[in-house]
């Protein structure tokens, strides 16, 4: 989450909006969005998470999602999928390129 932060400007400049979503509780996200100084929303998929199934990211047994990251046009179509589960910054880095890429592409 730090990165995407970190690089807000960056994806307000491209047209993204930036959403974070955690398995957590919505009162839990928002304490830690808070916490990180977030300057965009952290949503909460709990109790049952219901996001992280639709997208088929949740495991259920443990009860987390792995982590991803999905560009959206403006049209709801997934443009791209970022699956790094160990190298946060490139989540953020990744999806800014591709912002990038589709901001120039609707000009």
């Amino acid at each position: 989450m730090s990165r995407f932060q970190e690089l807000h400007s960056e994806f307000e400049a491209a047209g993204a909006q930036v959403l974070g979503l955690s398995v957590d509780s919505p009162f839990a996200a928002g304490a830690y969005a808070r916490e990180l100084g977030l300057s965009f929303p952290l949503l909460g998929d709990f109790p049952w998470g219901k996001t992280g199934k639709v997208w088929g990211i949740l495991n259920e047994e443990r009860g987390i999602t792995a982590r991803m990251t999905y560009v959206i046009d403006a049209e709801g179509v997934v443009r791209h999928i970022v699956d790094a589960p160990r190298d946060f910054a490139l989540h953020a880095e990744e999806s800014l390129a591709q912002a990038q890429a589709l901001a120039v592409d609707n000009d």
